[in-house]
């Protein structure tokens, strides 16, 4: 016949979904370690604002022991 059936695969679709919601944010990867650096960049600027004015900040978080 002239007839065809065509069927749409599921997991086909779902990759296909995966692959373009990965173009939606192409730098959703780098999120976190980009938080991380902001993170260090500020505690720095603390630490020279805290040295320029003369005083002492109590460390961060996971840093007790670690030389200035």
């Amino acid at each position: 016949g002239t007839r065809r059936l065509y069927s749409i695969d599921p997991s086909g679709l779902r990759a296909a979904t995966a692959w373009l919601a990965g173009l939606a944010d192409p730098l959703e990867p780098f999120a976190q370690p980009l938080d991380a650096l902001a993170t260090e960049v500020a505690r720095g600027r603390r630490a020279r604002r805290a040295g320029a004015a003369g005083e002492l900040s109590p460390p961060a978080a996971g840093e007790v022991g670690r030389p200035a």
